[in-house]
């Protein structure tokens, strides 16, 4: 006979003690586990060689004799599919165990780096890194964060601005070789080296993870009620969201090529990826504790100005230091986006629909993503430099600011009290 309902709760516990579980954000109890938090920043560092890529794009054009548009077009397909891996990653991580997926993110990231070392093609490098590793990246990113958020609640928050910013360090560590040894003039070995990088970070992350003691990660539980969300205002709180990602993601697809063609010294803006780099590090760890001092009307503004500006400075007759500079303020408000938005977003709606809001909000970063290195290269190609792109993406930021002010007016505000009373 088969047990009762009751006899079913009864034992639940011990049907499922094999597969011991974390739960993520909702957990009060307990210390940090510790392997989970190595864990997540180690994924986050391997797969933010995402960010490096400006390094690459004019050993790139020249190896496979393509034009700057063309190869704009692997970076935007390869955020795109990041952006798609990280939109479903909720459901794959609630359904495999952490040590076989992480091991099999970081074999597929792997294997889309030596897609390209074994048919160096331009079709290898936008199956192989543009689909197959920025899908891979997406979920590993994804992964982290479910990781770092199981930390206890009064070290939560410094877990999740650490793993965030481990994403940016591969970009910084990729930019300060680049900075002693110069652009790789070896892209095959340099795809294959990072390619056989992440088969050993899959082994090693596995055992890890198996180490743990906790092989896999019930999702948040999120209210079941309707999500009170004005569209018009959450559009323009997307706008803000959608200006800052632009202008990071160009500096990340093009930042290196812009400060070549303005004559800048290769040791100078061979630096770029790094200071940008080190820029989104500062604006990830700081964007929180920023947004919960700062006012949420203005927190957003406070970001996306001086970035707008700083790319304004990057193509005005300025020293060669002042252009670096700018790409550093251009990193920090880009770093900010995921603290920054998750507070402002728990104002708005509450802590119980954040999470899910951001995963909407996040298509702007992927929209971002797939123009920001596309359309800036073919501008350049269409006019010769890159002052057409740059102006394109201060008035993006003009209109970020002005959507942002648009939808942060009092009058506008979600009043998150009475959805709650609708229960």
């Amino acid at each position: 006979m088969k047990d009762g309902p009751a006899n079913e709760c009864k034992h639940k516990g011990a049907a499922r003690e094999p597969k011991p579980v974390m739960r993520s954000s909702t957990d009060d109890g307990g210390g940090v586990n510790i392997l989970h938090l190595i864990s997540a920043v180690a994924v986050n560092v391997m797969i933010g060689v995402l960010y490096g890529w400006s390094l690459v794009i004019a050993p790139l054009e020249e190896f496979l004799s393509v034009s700057r548009g063309t190869l704009s077009f692997v970076p935007a397909l390869g955020l795109a599919c990041f952006t798609a891996g990280v939109f479903v990653h909720d459901g794959i991580v609630r359904r495999v165990r952490l040590p076989v997926l992480s091991f099999g993110v970081m074999l597929m990231a792997g294997a889309g780096h030596l897609l390209f070392w074994f048919v160096p093609s331009y079709f290898g490098l936008l199956f192989g890194y543009g689909v197959v590793y920025g899908f891979a990246a997406g979920i590993g990113y994804g992964l982290a964060l479910a990781l770092a958020r199981g930390a206890p609640p009064p070290i939560r928050g410094w877990a999740l601005g650490l793993t965030v910013a481990a994403f940016a360090a591969s970009g910084m560590i990729v930019s300060a070789a680049g900075a002693v040894l110069g652009a790789p003039r070896n892209v095959l070995g340099f795809f294959g080296a990072i390619g056989i990088a992440f088969c050993l970070c899959a082994v090693i992350l596995a055992l890890l993870l198996r180490r743990s003691g906790v092989l896999s990660i019930e999702a948040d539980h999120q209210s079941a009620g309707p999500i009170d969300v004005r569209p018009v205002q959450f559009l323009l709180l997307a706008g803000g969201f959608f200006a800052l990602c632009y202008l990071g993601l160009m500096g990340v697809s093009h930042g290196v090529a812009i400060l070549s063609e303005q004559n800048v010294v290769p040791a100078l803006s061979s630096l770029t990826p790094f200071v940008l780099n080190f820029g989104y590090i500062l604006g990830a760890v700081l964007g929180g504790a920023v947004a919960a001092r700062v006012p949420e009307r203005i927190v957003v503004s406070a970001f996306l100005l001086p970035s707008m500006l700083s790319v304004l400075a990057i193509s005005a007759p300025v020293p060669a230091s002042a252009k670096l500079l700018s790409f550093l303020v251009i990193g920090l408000g880009f770093g900010s986006t995921v603290p920054v938005f998750v507070v402002v977003l728990t104002v708005r709606y509450g802590a119980d629909k954040a999470g899910i809001l951001f995963g909407r909000l996040n298509i702007g970063y992927g929209m971002a993503g797939f123009l920001a290195p596309a359309a800036s290269g073919w501008l350049h190609d269409l006019s010769g430099s890159y002052e057409i792109p740059l102006w394109l993406a201060a008035c993006l930021g003009s209109l970020g600011l002005l959507a942002n002010f648009a939808g942060t007016h009092p009058r506008t505000q979600v009043p998150t009290r009475p959805v709650r009373e609708r229960k």
